[in-house]
This record gives C-alpha cells, structure tokens and sequence, in this order.
C-alpha cells in the first residue's frame, strides 16, 4: 500500500506550545488524519463503465471494501486508506503489492488507482493539516 506521509517540522516547539494551552497533540494528529483520510475517501471516483462487450457481473465488493483507519504507533499517528481485497492491487494499484499488482493492463486507463486518488487530494489534505495545526496553538 502506498505511503502519504505528513512530517511536522518543529514538532517538540508545537507539542510544547499546544501543552502551554492544554491542548493534546496526539488527540490533534488523530483528529487531523482522520479528517484528512475521510477526505480522500470522499474523492474515490466511482467504477467506470465495463467494456462494452464485457460479460462480467461486477458485485461491488472492491468498493465497498475500501476503507480508512487511524491508530497511534508508537510516538506517531497512522492513517490508511486501502482494501484487503485480493485482486485490489491488479484493479487499482499502480504498485505491486507482493505477488500482486501492480494494475493490468485491461484495468490501465479506465480504472483510477488508490496513489492517483491519494496524490490528487494531495493539496486539501495538507490544508486540513495546516488549519488543524493553526487551532491548535491559537
């Protein structure tokens, strides 16, 4: 699963500050990325049409199967966005997951990929960052 990394520059000045107003920083963190992820979800397009001589009956489990977590590891928070579902990584993912992925080619240019999805939200997703850190040392 691809990697969106958000590194807090100054984080010891921020974390005493905030401390300064009683305001928690991991409570901070986890409320940001689980704004931020929520986001990102929201933009996940929905399935393009099948190939017009396409038999197959979709069931709708990959979609359904998408979904976001937000957990504290160690002195770091984590969020993720991904689906468990096997064949995932063949349908929309521009890397190889194991032994799986990355996209094939009958899925190349008519399905979106969790990265592309991830790197187009890029943009609000550090602006849900900034304003939560703003809040937080006001």
């Amino acid at each position: 699963m691809n990697k969106l990394s958000i590194r807090v520059e100054g984080g010891a000045k921020l974390e005493a500050s905030m401390n300064r107003r009683g305001n928690n920083v991991r409570s901070m963190m986890h409320t940001a990325t689980d704004r931020a992820l929520q986001y990102v979800h929201s933009t996940v397009p929905p399935y393009p049409p099948p190939p017009p001589t396409s038999t197959y009956r979709r069931t709708g489990t990959l979609g359904r199967t998408i979904a976001t977590e937000v957990r504290p590891m160690g002195a770091k928070v984590v969020g993720v966005i991904g689906t468990d579902t096997v064949y995932a990584p063949w349908v929309i993912s521009d890397k190889s997951v194991g032994s799986r992925g990355p996209q094939a080619s009958v899925h190349a240019g008519r399905w979106w990929t969790l990265q592309g999805v991830v790197s187009r939200a890029w943009n609000a997703v550090t602006n849900i960052y900034r304003d939560a850190f703003r809040k937080a040392v006001q």
